[in-house]
């Protein structure tokens, strides 16, 4: 056991409560283990060996009872911490090396205990194509005696702090949290139990936005938006008006206005940062148009009271570019890049400002504004944004005036291209011609690239569309479906796949595909551009402090 640091006086104790996570546990404890002084693990029941993983890394091991009641919990475990400040994790959670010499550097030389301190949780994306989330929760926090969590769901410390006079103050650092947050089952399950927890907060304390708001994520995992909507709506009447709590109950709403979704059981992984507004986990039941008519109207009765929110200025942007609205996407895109804010304590895309002006991007070429468009990339990369992201929609838009040298010079920025690099400027060499349509030279460099192994999605969309336009659809459907599975959902590789799809069904040959015109795929937002702002901004999770955690009760 390394913990030792400071073993009879200790300054930092990471505190965790877990039940079930032996997969996940060792992870979490090995990545705090050289910057704590003490680590106390909770288990409420495991009957598998978390236990047994948490013994032989942690200080204390304690077994807490578990009364549905996660607060109870954590304060049970917060009365075992010896040290003058608690770091939370919870099982699936790490740190990293880096930012775990940080936070003890910070706890040892500058912490102000008339402060907490809150750390942005993250987490990764569903898919290697999307964008991840993150929240910010206070998770580093003086040990007070009167510093303890209320709440059976969604606890928080909040109250306690503000009896105390204490304020909280956001830091950069960052828990990663893994890919299991996704899995169907695990967040059927977890849906369950908050509402098990939200009805028993609501019986005992009466109504109110916290835990209706915990009821209301918890319905719509479970794929009841009826249900969801109800509590959203309840928690909109009780919460205070500007609130973090009144902001969290329009996202849930907004999120549960989208396409109905199946039941988790049903469906495979949960996406919750579509790259396309069609974009979804397996079939799913739409709402009727009066359900859109409100997703609009709640949208914008949220920006009255939250005018410069970025989630939402991108959101009614993305609605209105559906109802064909460009022009006011555009504007309100522009809004969200100049001026929109994030509420750290709400689930946010990690790079919200990098997806706002590649969005705003793109309604400017729509809107046929290219040059507006292209200052709007080159100032966001200039300012330091997702240069992948922002990158790749500037390739585009330099494949689509034939800038050859400007496209070229952008591909050689892009990270993780050294072994490709080459393969990949040929791609874009035969994008631009083909982009001209000069189609012959174009399928020359473009199956060049890709015999050489390039799969980048420039070389698969051009190489497709360039053999389509030779007349060369058998060859071009298997690089139609590689495309597909690098960019799922996008809305021009459908197209082509459901043309090839009825040549090849077809009595006679009369049924050419063609390639689509601009006004068939660019109506609505690439795919290749992580553009579905309702989807991808509002997804269903809850908000409390461990209710993002998988593990952290016995589920009973």
């Amino acid at each position: 056991m390394s913990v030792t640091k400071h073993s009879n006086n200790p300054r930092l104790s990471v505190a965790m409560i877990a039940r079930d996570a032996e997969h996940l546990i060792a992870a979490s404890l090995d990545s705090v283990r050289e910057m704590a002084d003490e680590i106390i693990v909770a288990d409420t029941g495991s009957i598998d060996r978390t236990r047994h993983v948490a013994l032989a890394r942690a200080t204390h091991v304690v077994t807490i009872p578990w009364i549905d009641d996660f607060s109870a919990a954590r304060n049970a475990c917060l009365d075992r911490a010896k040290g003058d400040w608690v770091l939370w994790l919870d099982a699936g959670e790490t740190i990293d090396a880096a930012t775990a010499d940080e936070i003890r550097r910070f706890v040892d030389e500058d912490a102000d205990p008339s402060q907490a301190y809150l750390i942005l949780v993250q987490l990764p994306p569903a898919q290697d194509n999307l964008a991840g989330e993150q929240v910010a929760r206070i998770r580093l926090m003086p040990n007070k005696k009167e510093i303890r969590f209320r709440g059976r769901v969604r606890e928080n410390l909040r109250g306690a702090l503000g009896a105390l006079g204490m304020s909280i103050e956001p830091t950069s650092w960052c828990i990663h949290r893994t890919a299991a947050d996704h899995d169907p089952a695990i967040k059927s399950r977890k849906a369950r139990r908050d509402l098990k927890l939200a009805e028993l907060e609501i019986r005992d304390r009466g109504p109110a936005a916290s835990p209706l708001i915990a009821s209301g994520e918890a319905w719509t995992n479970l794929g009841e938006s009826r249900q969801a909507i109800d509590c959203f709506q309840q928690a909109l009447a009780l919460s205070g008006r500007g609130s973090t709590e009144m902001l969290e109950a329009y996202y849930g709403m907004l999120a549960t206005l989208e396409p109905f979704r199946e039941p988790p059981a049903e469906r495979g992984t949960v996406s919750f940062c579509s790259e396309d507004s069609t974009k979804g986990d397996s079939p799913r039941r739409f709402s009727q148009p009066q359900d859109h008519d409100l997703q609009i109207k709640t949208c914008l009765e949220a920006l009255e009271i939250f005018p410069f929110d970025a989630q939402l200025l991108c959101a009614i942007a993305s609605y209105m570019q559906n109802r064909g609205r460009i022009d006011l996407a555009n504007r309100a895109y522009q809004s969200a890049v100049t001026h929109g804010q994030i509420n750290l304590e709400t689930w946010h895309l990690t790079s919200l400002h990098e997806v706002a002006a590649s969005c705003l991007s793109l309604s400017l070429e729509l809107l046929n504004q290219d040059d507006d468009a292209r200052h709007v990339l080159e100032e966001a990369l200039s300012a330091g944004g997702d240069a992948v992201r922002l990158r790749r929609r500037l390739i585009d838009l330099h494949i689509k005036h034939d800038r050859r040298k400007e496209a070229l010079e952008q591909v050689g920025l892009l990270p993780g291209q050294s072994g490709q690099l080459d393969v990949l400027r040929t791609a874009v060499r035969g994008a631009c011609l083909a982009g001209k349509k000069e189609w012959n030279s174009a399928r020359t460099f473009l199956q060049t690239a890709y015999d050489a192994g390039c799969r980048d999605l420039v070389c698969l969309r051009w190489l497709a569309v360039t053999l389509i336009a030779c007349d060369q659809p058998s060859a071009a459907e298997p690089i139609l479906r590689q495309w597909q599975a690098a960019a799922p959902g996008n809305l021009e590789a459908q197209k082509y796949v459901e043309s090839l799809s009825v040549q090849s069904s077809a009595t006679s040959g009369s049924s050419r595909v063609a390639p689509l015109a601009p006004a068939d795929t660019e109506r609505r937002l690439r795919g290749d551009v992580p553009t579905s702002p309702a989807l991808g901004l509002f997804p269903p999770h809850s908000g409390g402090f461990s209710t993002v955690g998988i593990n952290a009760t016995s589920g009973k």
